[in-house]
């Protein structure tokens, strides 16, 4: 990707990579707003807390899909503990595909969430001993590569730095955030993002690069999650802000949008093949078959007579 310089004008639904000028730090940065982040979220009828967790889930798989050199999707899964059936959620699912567009769910127990008596609730309250899924899928090819890391964290952002340090052993830092803000349009939107840095190997023209990854963590560490979710800052700003004395460079930005990958015609076939007594068993009471998408909550009524 080319390098130019980072882009400073407030542009939401965003993603792009960066890199410290002569140093081994390279990173990624997103901004989820009206397009991404409240589109998806806003759809699905969430308790906070698993709203937040979903809008970091969908800037995570921003942050990993991007850099992706061939034409596919990640998916990112957090999963409840294996045979608990008294957790408030059962998992949370945020996909990115290579066509730039996002899309998300989760599927939560309402009676168990209620008697959560946490108001920020960890990780491990709501999924036990879980776990997140890394799942990488190439659209021209019957690969999938997944990979799997147990919750050593109390939120996403700790738990996908431990992923990306011991999957690809590169030591990383991420920051994840997402809120339901006020807006310059005068009305509450959910906005996400997030920004990940990570060492690279060094070379000849940069030296030792042990000291250079150390101050580039201090000044990762200092940023907060009021400053990440601004909407008066571009993602720009931030980067300078954070690294002017290093020097920094932006790479070719990705524009992102909600969209899911739901089908009527494809649906219609997937019942086709079902045998007839169970497609008259899902005929309903105005002579209809409903099928409801569980990313997007778009209905679908379909005739028996088109199968």
């Amino acid at each position: 990707m080319r390098e130019t310089p980072v882009i400073l004008q407030r542009t939401d639904d965003i993603c792009f990579g960066f890199g410290l000028d002569n140093t081994p730090v390279r990173g990624q940065i997103v901004s989820l707003g009206p397009a991404t982040a409240d589109e998806i979220i806003s759809r699905h009828d969430l308790p906070h807390a698993v709203s937040e967790i979903l809008g970091e889930a969908l800037a995570l798989a921003s942050l990993a899909g991007t850099s992706l050199k061939f034409d596919g999707k990640i998916i990112i899964e957090i999963r409840k503990e294996y045979g608990r059936e008294d957790t408030p959620l059962e998992f949370l699912v945020a996909e990115y595909s290579t066509q730039k567009t996002l899309r998300g769910m989760a599927k939560v127990n309402k009676e168990i969430y209620s008697k959560l008596e946490k108001e920020n609730p960890s990780l491990q309250d709501l999924f036990g001993n879980g776990f997140m899924l890394f799942t990488l899928e190439q659209s021209d090819a019957n690969e999938r590569y997944q990979g799997q890391i147990a919750f050593e964290g109390s939120n996403l952002s700790e738990v996908a730095a431990e992923y990306f340090a011991r999957s690809e052993q590169i030591p990383t830092k991420i920051l994840l955030a997402c809120e339901n803000k006020n807006t310059r349009t005068s009305h509450k939107e959910w906005r996400a993002a997030g920004i990940l840095i990570q060492k690279i190997a060094g070379d000849d023209n940069r030296g030792e690069t042990d000291d250079v990854w150390h101050e580039a963590g201090i000044k990762f560490d200092t940023l907060k999650r009021d400053e990440l979710l601004d909407d008066n800052l571009s993602a720009g700003e931030l980067l300078l802000r954070l690294y002017h004395e290093n020097g920094v460079s932006g790479f070719s930005p990705v524009l992102l949008a909600a969209k899911c990958t739901c089908n009527r015609d494809r649906l219609v076939k997937l019942i086709s093949g079902f045998e007839r007594v169970d497609i008259e068993h899902m005929i309903e009471d105005d002579g209809n078959i409903h099928a409801r998408c569980e990313f997007c909550n778009t209905e679908y009524v379909i005739k028996p007579e088109e199968f």
